[in-house]
């Protein structure tokens, strides 16, 4: 009897040992399991609200391009009281237009959009200067950016001219885009 009752006590203290290591193992995993799961739900959240509120540009005709621009150059100079008509690139000077690439993004009908060497460059001037100081645009980002997007100077912001870049890149001619381009970049000192 004093055998079984200490037997038994050793059995119950065992159990405990064993059962306490498994409730916590258990509780550990079921947490873990639970904010990885609200972390992937977030971050799934996250990227369906980015790409929802991306315009569509592949809907768009090259017409909807220029109304755009036509819109925005209308705003910039509304308070400028400046003239402004529109110029189909094949009325533009090609000396203007040679220049204006040479100057801006010297690489423009090589790329798809992105000078990635550009790009690696002034990401690491600006992690150098903590501070986003320079800015590897290509013609295209400013169209997207202009067109598309704010001025702010954010992440996230770059992660959908990223997006924006390589849909007009798919959409539209080089010849387009620097139409667009030429018509609502600001030359000069006003």
């Amino acid at each position: 009897m004093v055998k079984s009752s200490i037997t038994e006590t050793l059995r119950n203290a065992l159990e405990t040992l064993i059962s306490q290591p498994l409730r916590i193992i258990r509780a550990v995993t079921f947490y873990i399991g639970a904010f990885f799961t609200i972390l992937f739900t977030l971050i799934g959240i996250s990227v369906g609200v980015y790409f929802y509120t991306l315009p569509d540009i592949d809907a768009m005709q090259f017409d909807d391009l220029v109304s755009l621009a036509k819109q925005h150059v209308s705003h910039e100079l509304k308070d400028k009281k400046k003239q402004y008509k529109w110029s189909p690139i094949a009325k533009m000077n090609r000396d203007l237009i040679y220049t204006v690439v040479m100057a801006e993004d010297s690489n423009f009908f090589q790329h798809n959009g992105i000078n990635y060497d550009a790009l690696l460059g002034s990401l690491a001037e600006n992690l150098k200067r903590k501070e986003f100081a320079y800015g590897a645009s290509t013609i295209t980002q400013q169209v997207a950016k202009n067109l598309f997007l704010t001025k702010e100077k954010s992440l996230l912001r770059k992660i959908r001219e990223y997006s924006i870049t390589k849909m007009i890149e798919r959409r539209f001619t080089k010849n387009q885009i620097l139409e667009v381009y030429l018509n609502i970049a600001e030359l000069g000192s006003d």
